[in-house]
């Protein structure tokens, strides 16, 4: 089985945060921003419940969306053997 999908997120002031996504954090960010949210919006609360726990107001989620500067998904094969994913790694030595 496969581990859960994993995140960077980048924040304003220049720290990131390496998330995982499980499905608690999926029903979680479905009740924070309700029935027909954009699909950022879906995805911010979504990885606001990976990074927080889900747990808290709506203006909670606000202030935190406000400190996010962008968000990659992080490939499993690019883990490091401590188990951080590293935010640019180099690319593959050809085989040639």
């Amino acid at each position: 089985m496969a581990g859960a999908p994993r995140f960077a997120i980048t924040f304003v002031y220049g720290t990131t945060e390496i998330v995982a996504r499980r499905p608690v954090h999926l029903m979680r960010a479905e009740r924070l921003v309700g029935k027909d949210p954009g699909a950022n919006e879906q995805l911010l609360a979504t990885l606001w419940a990976c990074s927080t726990g889900g747990k808290g107001p709506r203006a909670e989620f606000e202030k935190w969306a406000e400190t996010v500067e962008d968000w990659e998904l992080v490939k499993d094969d690019a883990a490091t053997e401590d188990g951080a994913a590293p935010l640019d790694p180099e690319p593959s030595a050809s085989l040639d």
